[in-house]
């Protein structure tokens, strides 16, 4: 499967700026496997001096959420963690705001997160052209990231908004706020 070189640029640069932080703080951390726990979300584990067990976070470097992509190479959406099923992380580490809780982060973008996750998981590994608007299927992929972009919307609050960017042939959802 071919990656967007863009997106490991900027995850190696996040798992750097976790250690550092980590390291400044006093946290204790391991790297994460990849085959065990890369595709449940989990970059790394962290323990705080207070905790008795290790917590999965997921490291970002951009300050943005990212929903879904589509994936050319596959002609398919693919949903993002932490909206695959599949996602066991409870934190994200972002670089401006350190450990966080997830859930306690989307609240403030999303205002109905299950909603949002059922959509994303309805449409997972879904051709592009099996989306449907009013029981009508897409005729061209634009339509179809149309059609996802205005449903995505819709369990957003008020003021943030849904954008899309192709990038390597690929399409990347992500919030962004008004």
């Amino acid at each position: 499967m071919k990656y967007n070189q863009r997106s490991t640029d900027f995850q190696k640069k996040g798992e750097s700026v976790f250690e550092l932080y980590c390291e400044k703080n006093n946290i204790q951390y391991k790297k994460a496997s990849f085959f065990n726990d890369k595709f449940k979300g989990v970059d790394y584990w962290f323990k705080f001096k207070e905790q008795d067990s290790f917590e999965p976070v997921d490291v970002k470097y951009t300050p943005d959420i990212y929903l879904l992509n589509y994936r050319a190479s596959m002609k398919k959406y693919i949903t993002r963690h932490p909206f695959r099923d599949s996602t066991i992380s409870k934190y994200y580490f972002y670089n401006h705001l350190g450990i966080i809780k997830i859930n306690e982060h989307l609240e403030k973008y999303i205002k109905d997160i299950d909603g949002l996750r059922n959509y994303l998981y309805s449409i997972n590994y879904m051709p592009g052209c099996h989306i449907k608007d009013n029981n009508k299927f897409a005729k061209t992929l634009e339509q179809s990231l149309y059609i996802v972009k205005l449903k995505l919307s819709t369990y957003l609050k008020d003021n943030c908004k849904i954008v899309y960017a192709k990038e390597d042939g690929d399409y990347f959802f992500k919030i962004t706020k008004i």
